[in-house]
């Protein structure tokens, strides 16, 4: 993949998170974008360098395999912890101390689907990380 088939790509993946409203897996990427790659030189100086656009799709394609993929991974294995612990399998995440607003719920029956979704998204996740690093080497 050239240069510009990297950039599109970038664009195609951060135009699908943000559809999924996981826009902040992006601005974490976009944030080690900012900051620049550490080069360590000789006597222990460090430089930092800017990514070419096909490591930033790099960065990219394993941010998502991580904040996605991973996730259902651990998802996952929390309800076969609590299958086996004979638990409730239904848990709520709530984003502070208080009991009152938003909050997310992990209920195993749904993970079947999602598994099956993650696979897909893994083996696509994959394809394209060989494609750039075929152009890479």
């Amino acid at each position: 993949m050239d240069e510009e088939d990297c950039f599109i790509a970038y664009r195609q993946l951060e135009e699908i998170l943000d559809s999924f409203d996981l826009e902040w897996v992006t601005e974490q990427v976009d944030q080690t974008i900012r900051e620049g790659k550490n080069i360590e030189e000789n006597q222990g100086r460090n430089r930092t360098e800017e990514y070419s656009v096909q490591e930033q799709l790099l960065l990219l394609i394993n941010a998502i395999e991580q904040a996605v993929v991973n996730t259902l991974e651990i998802a996952t294995e929390m309800s076969r912890f609590l299958s086996a612990q004979e638990l409730s399998q239904e848990v709520r995440f709530y984003p502070s101390d208080e009991r009152e607003g938003d909050f997310f719920v992990f209920a195993p029956r749904l993970l079947e689907e999602r598994i099956s979704s993650a696979r897909e998204l893994r083996d696509y996740l994959n394809n394209l990380r060989f494609e750039v690093n075929r152009s890479v080497n």
